[in-house]
């Protein structure tokens, strides 16, 4: 029987309060910089739905591309665990 994979414990495990507060801190910039990374992307398929392209644009694919990656960052820096987006919004 192979080997079965060890349940992830997350960084969380064995971490004082600063070290939590820092981290949480973290998390929040990356979930700011996931929603301005998510807003230039439908600016990008706005602006060429604009300018009458058929295509989806090369920028907002690369933009999604790192808004997937540092939702992941995120998400590992939670334990692995899934991190709500909040859009704080103007």
């Amino acid at each position: 029987m192979p080997p079965q994979p060890r349940p992830y414990a997350g960084p969380a495990q064995h971490m004082n309060s600063s070290t939590k507060r820092r981290i949480d801190d973290i998390v929040s910039r990356l979930n700011q910089i996931s929603n301005d990374l998510a807003e230039l992307a439908i600016d990008a398929i706005q602006d060429a739905i604009h300018n009458g392209e058929s295509k989806r644009p090369a920028l907002e694919r690369s933009l999604t591309r790192s808004r997937v990656a540092v939702e992941k960052a995120a998400r590992e820096l939670h334990g692995g665990q899934a991190v709500e987006m909040v859009d704080e919004g103007p």
